[in-house]
């Protein structure tokens, strides 16, 4: 009887603290957001569990229709939000959606660092003419993470596509310009040169070779030294489906100038099917074709560290560059920089750039547990 009556006791004064803890833990949310959901009419003392906290923190309102850009082996997810949140995807091919239960995606890919209301996650590695589901998730700086209902697209079916190109000049008269395709196809340039700024349609000049391949490589031998020409690389697949890339303002004069690097994005995906691997794609694009390695290293480092790691070079000259890094880190933060080089050997260099890879796996409950044990010490006592 005494050992019953000791247990009652001990469950009045667990119920007492957990009640005084709860009461202050939402008074401190509500300092930190006026508009959560706590008043007068609030039953604190109905609150069993740190978990049921987390439905008074307000999320982000993810506005609207997604828009979706598809290629054949790629999509960009876009989106907005009502506050700054952070910008992930959670998606899986149609076969593996229908296949799984519970969390029905594969892989979650984006950047669970920066906080922004547009959103915009590249997903590369897709297969042509798949049905894809995906999910939008935002997270504010704190608080509970928002999702969206499922959404679905289907990739384009593989097309020809110029994989990369430069130009190689020669002389002042000769200009070797090489290409890759995708699919086996002819080759053709036509160039048009530029007079008092205007194109002289009239001395347009085709050069073509019928012979299907995957490497093309013309020359041309009639360029005029200090004139401007248009040019336009073509090729035609044995479907009779073509494929252009345009070179505008082109000179046989040297170009002293580096390439110009803009748009730099990191993403990370954690796989959530494969013990919570993390992969990073760092991305980026460039006014001319350039080939571009990545330098990097743990911890964070500012102008003028040489940063001890570096990816092997991607010769192939192209102006969108996409590196995929799976030797990262989860939940690491790591420094790099991304240097390019153009056909005439002229090279740029990025500032350095800071971000965290990807964490494995944890709900937003661990967070806001984590959250209140930094802030209140007796918080992990309870637990």
């Amino acid at each position: 009887m005494a050992t019953t009556t000791k247990n009652i006791d001990q469950e009045k004064i667990d119920q007492a603290i957990l009640a005084e803890a709860a009461k202050r833990m939402m008074n401190f949310v509500k300092r930190l957001f006026p508009q959560a959901t706590l008043d007068d009419k609030t039953n604190i003392n109905g609150i069993q569990s740190i978990e049921e906290l987390s439905r008074f923190i307000p999320y982000p309102i993810l506005s609207g229709e997604p828009r979706v850009d598809i290629d054949s082996d790629k999509a960009t997810i876009h989106w907005m939000t009502d506050i700054d949140a952070t910008s992930q995807i959670a998606i899986s091919s149609d076969d593996d959606y229908n296949r799984r239960t519970g969390d029905r995606y594969i892989q979650v890919v984006g950047d669970a660092q920066t906080l922004s209301k547009e959103h915009s996650v590249l997903v590369i590695g897709l297969k042509s003419d798949s049905i894809y589901h995906y999910q939008l998730r935002s997270k504010g700086g704190i608080g509970p993470l928002a999702v969206s209902r499922d959404f679905t697209f289907r990739t384009t079916r593989e097309g020809i596509r110029i994989i990369s190109f430069l130009t190689q000049i020669k002389d002042a008269q000769t200009v070797s310009i090489k290409w890759v395709t995708n699919k086996e196809a002819n080759s053709a340039i036509q160039f048009v040169p530029y007079f008092d700024n205007v194109a002289a349609l009239d001395k347009v000049k085709l050069v073509k070779k019928n012979e299907f391949e995957l490497i093309h490589e013309i020359e041309i031998k009639e360029f005029e030294p200090g004139i401007f020409y248009d040019i336009e690389i073509i090729s035609t697949d044995k479907n009779g489906v073509a494929v252009m890339q345009k070179i505008n303002h082109f000179s046989t004069e040297q170009n002293d100038l580096p390439p110009e690097i803009t748009n730099i994005k990191t993403d990370s995906t954690v796989f959530l099917d494969k013990n919570n691997k993390t992969q990073t794609v760092i991305s980026w694009q460039t006014n001319e074709p350039a080939n571009a390695q990545i330098f990097y290293q743990e911890g964070v480092h500012g102008s003028g560290d040489e940063l001890s790691e570096k990816t092997e070079v991607n010769n192939n000259f192209t102006k969108e560059h996409i590196f995929i890094i799976t030797n990262f880190k989860p939940g690491v933060v790591y420094s790099f920089q991304v240097k390019v080089v153009d056909s005439g050997g002229n090279e740029a260099l990025s500032k350095i750039h800071t971000f965290m890879t990807a964490k494995n796996k944890e709900s937003i409950i661990q967070i806001i547990i984590k959250i209140l044990e930094d802030t209140f010490g007796w918080v992990k006592k309870l637990m």
